[in-house]
């Protein structure tokens, strides 16, 4: 959700991030293949369809990659 708020530039991005910094949550860990686990992102219309800006394939492979990365 974080990742979420930070590519829509969302005006709730700074206090979503600071909560889950206090809530201490351990930080993820994507072992599969970003395309592949991306493909798998793009199944899910119920959460894409409603998104404010248009989110492409390359996209969420960004996302995704900061997700690894622990770029937050």
């Amino acid at each position: 959700t974080t990742v979420a708020h930070k590519h829509n530039n969302s005006i709730f991005y700074d206090r979503f991030k600071e909560a889950m910094d206090k809530l201490g949550f351990d930080k993820l860990e994507l072992k599969a293949d970003v395309s592949d686990a991306a493909d798998t992102v793009m199944t899910d219309r119920g959460h894409l369809d409603p998104n404010p800006i248009p989110i492409s394939k390359d996209d969420v492979i960004k996302c995704l990659e900061n997700i690894k990365a622990g770029n937050l």
